[in-house]
This record gives C-alpha cells, sequence and structure tokens, in this order.
C-alpha cells in the first residue's frame, strides 16, 4: 500500500517463484484485510488458506520458588504478630 497525498494506492506484487500474484484490496486499522491471490498467468483458482489458531503454553520449574513462598509466609505471620502486639497496647 502506497499513501501520497492523503489517496491510498493498494499494490500487486508478484512472486514468480510460487507463480502467485498478491493484490492488497483494503486495510482496515482494527485488523481486518482483504487480499486477491491468484496465478499468473491470470487464472484465480489459488485458495487462500485459513490461518489455524494456536495456543502456545509454557510450564517450567523454577527452584527456588519455595523461597518466595517461604518470604511470604514470614512476612503474613509478621503482620499478624504486630497487628495483635499493637491491638493488645492499644487498651
Amino acid at each position: 500500500m502506497q499513501v501520497s497525498n492523503g489517496q491510498q494506492t493498494f499494490t500487486t506484487e508478484e512472486i514468480s517463484a510460487a507463480n502467485v500474484s498478491v493484490k492488497l484490496n483494503n486495510l482496515v486499522a482494527s485488523g481486518t484485510i482483504n487480499i486477491t491471490v491468484s496465478k499468473l498467468d491470470g487464472s484465480t483458482n489459488v485458495q487462500p488458506q485459513q490461518s489455524q489458531e494456536v495456543l502456545s503454553i509454557e510450564a517450567s520449574i523454577k527452584p527456588f520458588i519455595s523461597l518466595v513462598w517461604l518470604g511470604v509466609l514470614v512476612m503474613v505471620l509478621g503482620f499478624i504478630i504486630s497487628t495483635v502486639r499493637r491491638t493488645k497496647e492499644s487498651k
């Protein structure tokens, strides 16, 4: 796509190694793209492939995460002790 003086011009790209021509027909900022795929000899029986949804999950083991949880427990225990002591002192 080329923009000059506020006018959009959509271009055609040819991929000679694959004998395919790709033309961008419309491009919307929300993510919608309209393209035309055709063979270089003029026929349009090239079917665009539907993209498949992919879910990637990474599971990892953190060897020292128990130290983080130990720190959280110490902080919670310290908070409870200080709250109990301050409550007794204020009475």
